[in-house]
């Protein structure tokens, strides 16, 4: 883009012109007759310096809002246009709201995982922990990229439920305990298993720490050009403009904010206080640590 040659499609396309992974190439760019063509003269200058051409039977185009010079632009890069969603390193890539129909694919996946158990030879100990580890691998993949809607936590939590009281036929079972009452800590009489819904609002609240700390990510760096490059991130309104998991993320701040001074400093080890409290510390430097 520092050469003119590609037009950027959002304000914020300085930050994100390109995402690598593996042999596989993202560009980001507008939809003009313009980019379209000085896209295809870089890739064109890039084969013959490397020798590595695009293989334009397995690349696409998609686009993104109204893009009124789509032909020609489909045209002179010489690729085939594509459809929206799709799927990329086991999630769906998409332009609009997370909705339950495109969390279908984690939903039908955890059903399968739970039934090739055998639970009805196992004890309900047994399939309550079962439960705790799928549950554990499926949200962790999943809420690191999204923040999953309602109606999926109600199907994955619904499934949960009958495979905990049923086994793996997923039906005909009575659930005797309130499904709230499983989600208490064992000291309160509950059976410790975490609230999906939880796991959405601490997920928001990482996404938002990432913001204050200044971590350095591709992702905060968009972010702080987007939203934030004339408010701070606690004076920023809730708008229904944007990206969809944006207000999400900041409807956090109603319990973060409470703790802003203990997130924005520095945290002393409670034990020795000679040090900032890390995993590291504690287990390898911190001298109380070593004692127990």
């Amino acid at each position: 883009m520092a050469s003119k040659k590609i037009e950027p499609f959002t304000k914020a396309s300085n930050v994100v012109s390109h995402l690598l992974f593996a042999d596989d190439l993202i560009l980001f760019t507008a939809a003009t007759t313009k980019s379209g063509k000085g896209l295809k003269e870089i890739l064109d200058k890039f084969a013959i310096l490397s020798g590595l051409e695009l293989n334009r039977g397995k690349s696409q185009v998609f686009y993104w809002g109204r893009a009124d010079q789509h032909p020609q632009f489909v045209a002179a890069l010489g690729i085939e246009e594509g459809r929206l969603p799709v799927t990329y390193l086991g999630l769906p890539l998409f332009t609009w709201a997370l909705s339950p129909r495109l969390c279908l694919p984690l939903v039908d996946k955890l059903r399968k995982r739970l039934q090739l158990w055998h639970g009805h030879i196992l004890s309900l100990a047994g399939r309550l922990e079962l439960a705790k580890s799928t549950l554990l691998s499926f949200q962790n993949y999943w809420s690191a990229a999204f923040l999953l809607p309602r109606g999926t936590i109600k199907a994955m939590e619904k499934v949960i439920r009958s495979f905990i009281w049923g086994g793996p036929t997923l039906k005909g079972a009575i659930h005797h305990v309130k499904w709230d009452t499983i989600c208490s800590p064992k000291a309160e009489g509950g059976l410790g298993l975490k609230h999906i819904t939880d796991w959405v609002q601490a997920t928001a609240g990482a996404r938002l720490w990432e913001v204050l700390s200044g971590k350095e990510s591709l992702w905060v760096a968009w972010v702080t050009k987007r939203y934030l490059s004339k408010q701070k991130v606690w004076e920023v309104p809730i708008s229904s403009s944007g990206s969809w998991a944006w207000p999400h993320i900041l409807s956090s701040r109603t319990w973060i904010q409470p703790k802003r001074k203990g997130l924005v400093r520095e945290v002393r080890c409670p034990m020795c206080k000679a040090e900032a409290e890390s995993i590291d510390h504690l287990s390898l430097h911190c001298s109380y640590g070593a004692f127990l």
